[in-house]
């Protein structure tokens, strides 16, 4: 088979161009993407952290909630359910 040199000069420079994309492309995922992801992982995680200490303080409140009033608690519990059972009728 007889080979053209305009094509092989041509597949040599999409080569070339694919190389000097695919370092491109690599070089834009170290500098930006990958630095913006950790950024946006360690955003979570924070939110995530907050998020679980403020559930758990809101659950403390409640339990001392109850611990100070008992009868109270137990009475609305008791009346939420009431309500609860008339409407699920």
């Amino acid at each position: 088979m007889a080979s053209n040199p305009n094509l092989e000069a041509s597949l040599q420079d999409a080569q070339s161009q694919i190389k000097d994309l695919r370092r491109e492309l690599e070089s834009m995922m170290s500098n930006r993407v990958q630095p913006a992801m950790r950024e946006a992982a360690s955003q979570a995680s924070d939110a995530m952290d907050r998020a679980s200490k403020r559930a758990q303080e809101e659950a403390e409140s409640a339990a001392d909630y109850v611990r100070a009033r008992p009868f109270t608690t137990v009475a609305a519990a008791v009346v939420l359910g009431y309500i609860a059972a008339r409407i699920l009728r």
